[in-house]
């Protein structure tokens, strides 16, 4: 593998430190110097990562079931303008936070947001029948699809909290 150093050396013969034949040495001269530092600092911020630029708001909060909390499951926020779709899991108090690569929370917009149970693991390799599926009697099945629920969260940038007090 070639360090990115090593590939500018070969393109910028200004920071080459290999002559061209045995009996020659470069010396860099400043204009060539400059254009390759400036194509070197151009390759380095490319390779850590520009980013989008997109502007991002946090996302947490609490989900309950007739105020109590929620120890499993998932909830899951939707942007279909976007292409958006992102889960976070939540801890045995209730509470969650979106987390995504590009950060916490999630890009500015609005979402549709569904809660669901936990996902099923199954085993590895073939099963005699399927895994048995628990009941969730604290996450309604009106809650479970993000056109059925009603649950809607608009997130702008800074603290975007979103508690859910779930009715049966």
């Amino acid at each position: 593998m070639i360090s990115p150093i090593g590939t500018m050396a070969m393109y910028c013969p200004a920071i080459s430190s290999r002559p061209r034949s045995p009996l020659e040495v470069r010396r860099p001269g400043a204009a060539g110097a400059t254009r390759c530092l400036a194509g070197t600092l151009l390759v380095v911020a490319c390779l850590a990562g520009c980013g989008s630029g997109e502007k991002m708001g946090r996302v947490f909060g609490k989900v309950t079931f007739q105020n109590q909390p929620v120890p499993e499951g998932v909830i899951s926020f939707s942007n279909a303008e976007k292409g958006v779709y992102m889960t976070a899991k939540l801890n045995p108090d209730g509470t969650y936070e979106v987390v995504m690569a590009q950060g916490r929370g999630l890009p500015l917009g609005t979402y549709q947001v569904a809660i669901n149970p936990p996902l099923v693991d199954a085993p590895l390799g073939p099963a005699l029948e399927p895994p048995k599926l628990q009941p969730y009697p604290n996450i309604p099945e009106r809650y479970r699809k993000p056109e059925q629920s009603g649950l809607t969260l608009t997130v702008q940038e800074g603290d975007n909290p979103f508690n859910v007090d779930m009715q049966p």
